[in-house]
């Protein structure tokens, strides 16, 4: 199997159109990356637009795992179905059949914890610690670049850019220099922390006399 970063760029992240999906699923789910986990939801959103065969999927996919792995994916759909609540087509036949499921396989009061932890720290069974706000903000952020590929713009080069943009920031630094290049108004923290931490490393990336120092040393 391809290294899953390879998949994803393959696929043309963020959309995610894989022959096989829940192996996708799989794959991330064991090699326990968490940044890779942030995709999940995601993925599992594009995976229930497909109504007729999301459900099959992901009972396969639960039966190939066991143990805190299984109940892993059981919180990332739960996670996922209340952070479907906040895009677009919240009231889709997806995020019906997303919910169908949770109700089927999910324990009754799962759906209140993760309620209760939004926007804030959750670890997951298998002991990663995902932060639901970056969650919620990644989900959006690449559903809102969906749209992309409608009008033509290439994805690949768009799954470039992410990818080297978190070789050089972190994931809360990254959040806030996608807001800002959308044209999203920032919080008075976020705008606090732009200012305090990711401005002066943007503006030494862009110096040209860093850059041709750099492009020596490659």
């Amino acid at each position: 199997m391809e290294r899953i970063e390879e998949q994803l760029e393959h696929a043309g992240y963020p959309l995610l159109e894989l022959d096989d999906p829940g192996r996708t699923l799989i794959a991330i789910i064991t090699q326990r990356e968490p940044r890779l986990v942030y995709s999940i939801p995601y993925l599992l959103t594009t995976m229930a637009h497909d109504a007729l065969t999301f459900r099959s999927r992901i009972k396969r996919t639960l039966a190939a795992l066991q143990g805190k792995q299984r109940a892993m994916l059981i919180e990332l759909l739960v996670i996922t179905s209340e952070l479907y609540g906040t895009l677009p087509d919240h009231d889709s036949a997806a995020m019906r059949e997303l919910r169908t499921l949770v109700t089927v396989i999910a324990p009754k009061n799962l759906n209140k914890k993760i309620r209760a932890a939004h926007g804030s720290n959750h670890t997951l069974p298998n002991g990663i610690t995902i932060n639901l706000a970056s969650a919620q903000t990644t989900l959006l952020n690449y559903t809102a670049r969906s749209t992309l590929k409608a009008a033509g713009r290439p994805l690949r080069d768009e799954f470039r850019t992410q990818y080297a943009l978190s070789q050089l920031f972190t994931q809360r630094q990254k959040q806030i220099i996608i807001k800002r290049h959308d044209g999203r108004e920032l919080t008075k923290t976020e705008k606090e922390y732009y200012s305090r931490a990711i401005k002066k490393r943007i503006n030494a990336l862009l110096d040209p006399d860093v850059r041709t120092f750099l492009e020596r040393t490659r």
